[in-house]
């Protein structure tokens, strides 16, 4: 059997297994909100629906729940089957995208099996926007700077988090002027920013206002951390270790509000650091895909352990970064496992592999504390990796 067949043979053995595996569980209590904003949907209308809901999500994913709720109102499929089948094919639409974008079947069941358990197992929706985002990188690599920029846009619509991906995708389009022909770069930017921001006034003509009402709620969650096995999360631990909540809890650790002092501190600190990684990206003049993808996962995480009211499935972008890394240099593979095994330790930590955990201590501390300890080390060192890597002329790239 070739090498081939046998790499076939694990991507379909992965999606297979895990999909049997997962299908049946009944996914985070974040689901029953997808089936409440679904039927609020249909109760109102798309437009009237997404302003009833007052959601922090952008409208996309809830046009893709209002037809969810459609086909089970038409007798489809029962409404939380509908959720499950909706993951289940954008999970797939991303692997899709990155077989044929890639033809290496390994690396998508490498892909695939790290990013399984959140959108089939949990039922996250972060995986609505995975097939726009590695979309834009396979574009990219074609040289399609306005193909890979209407395709970023697309993925906002989905869930804000690739928003922080845009301003690092900005500087990679702009240093194409010096890879791409004038004329080939001047029509791309063109092309992308006039459709660009052609959705754009198409949201805001449907939506009004209530768009940026729901950027602004997503930007103003008030705890330290929600669920996000980070530095915060800690924090959290330390700062209530003595409160009678915790002693009334067992010691488990429940999420706290930040005052707002700590709010702007944390604001401060994490525009800073997301600013100063921008302007090193600008100062390198790196035309490369692998340096706006290296710089872009740094961005998101600087996001993800400083950034208050991180939730526990916001490592998901992170992650496909990292395996979309992997795709551009087979150098980045263990970077890529280290994030996808922070992001699922991280989901198992809190509602292990159904949707429910009950949690427990270790030597006295609740056990996902050890796992934000683990992680902040772990992707303290991935960060440190990627910021001090140095091109070199005999690394082994895959180009396809």
């Amino acid at each position: 059997m070739t090498h081939r067949r046998l790499e076939w043979l694990l991507f379909v053995g992965v999606a297979g297994v895990t999909t049997w595996w997962l299908w049946a569980t009944h996914g985070t209590p974040d689901v029953d909100i997808w089936l409440s904003w679904t039927d609020t949907l249909l109760a109102h209308g798309p437009r009237a629906g997404f302003e009833a809901t007052a959601t922090d999500y952008p409208p996309g994913s809830l046009l893709i729940l209002w037809m969810v709720g459609l086909l089970a109102q038409a007798g489809v499929f029962d409404p939380r089957l509908g959720i499950k089948w909706l993951v289940f094919g954008f999970l797939f639409a991303n692997s899709l995208v990155l077989l044929l974008g890639s033809r290496r079947p390994a690396l998508v069941a490498a892909t695939h099996g790290a990013l399984v358990l959140s959108a089939i197992g949990l039922g996250y929706l972060d995986v609505l926007f995975a097939p726009f985002v590695t979309g834009a990188v396979w574009a990219a690599r074609a040289n399609r700077v306005d193909l890979m920029m209407i395709l970023l846009a697309s993925a906002c619509l989905m869930k804000w988090q690739p928003l922080l991906v845009l301003p690092f995708a900005a500087i990679y389009a702009i240093r194409q002027g010096d890879v791409l022909s004038r004329a080939d770069w001047t029509r791309g930017m063109r092309v992308g920013l006039a459709v660009t921001l052609a959705i754009a006034l198409v949201v805001i003509a449907m939506f009004g206002t209530v768009v940026f009402e729901s950027f602004y709620r997503a930007s103003r969650h008030h705890s330290m951390s929600s669920f996000g096995a980070n530095v915060l999360w800690v924090a959290t631990w330390w700062l209530e270790r003595d409160s009678p909540e915790r002693a009334a809890a067992g010691g488990i650790v429940s999420v706290v509000g930040a005052s707002r002092p700590m709010l702007r501190v944390l604001t401060l600190v994490t525009v800073v650091l997301y600013g100063w990684l921008l302007r090193r990206y600008w100062k390198t003049a790196d035309p490369t895909l692998t340096g706006w993808l290296r710089f872009s996962l740094l961005g998101y995480l600087v996001y993800w352990m400083l950034s208050a009211g991180v939730h526990e499935n916001h490592l998901f972008l992170a992650s496909l970064l990292a395996f979309l890394l992997w795709w551009q240099d087979v150098l980045w593979w263990r970077v890529a496992v280290a994030v996808a095994l922070a992001a699922n330790l991280n989901l198992v930590a809190f509602y292990g592999w159904t949707g429910y955990t009950t949690r427990t201590l270790a030597a006295g501390i609740d056990v996902t504390v050890w796992v934000a300890a683990f992680n902040v080390v772990l992707l303290a060192v991935v960060a440190r990796v990627v910021l001090s890597y140095r091109p070199t002329a005999t690394r082994r790239t895959v180009q396809t």
